[in-house]
């Protein structure tokens, strides 16, 4: 009875702090099946910064600065993801395994070898 009464406390307290992230999660679910543009990422950001400092929770000037441009990039490289999920063609599917599966583990390779070979 003590472990099912502490699994949801824990899980809440450790949840607690991307409030500011579900707040700007929500913000976009608003908009239901919408096309969502720019400002509305934007605003999302804005709107996570707010929460974040009504929420107390550490958030640098530089963070707070960077958060809406940010969303705005991320939308723009998720945007290409989410069409070869929602229409799958053969072209699409490939290119996003090739990039996904091929390219982005070779880049983060090249480098980590080349960091460790600058590494005394």
């Amino acid at each position: 009875m003590h472990t099912a009464i502490t699994t949801p406390a824990a899980f809440l307290t450790y949840t607690t702090l991307y409030v500011p992230l579900i707040v700007s999660a929500i913000a976009l679910a608003l908009r239901g099946t919408a096309r969502v543009g720019w400002r509305r990422w934007a605003f999302t950001g804005l709107l996570g910064i707010a929460t974040a400092i009504i929420w107390d929770h550490p958030l640098t000037f530089g963070g707070a600065v960077l958060a809406a441009p940010l969303m705005v990039a991320g939308a723009a490289v998720a945007e290409p993801i989410w069409r070869v999920v929602e229409r799958p063609t053969r072209g699409r599917v490939l290119t996003l395994v090739t990039l996904a599966g091929i390219c982005a583990p070779a880049l983060t390779g090249v480098l980590d070898l080349a960091l460790r070979s600058r590494t005394p």
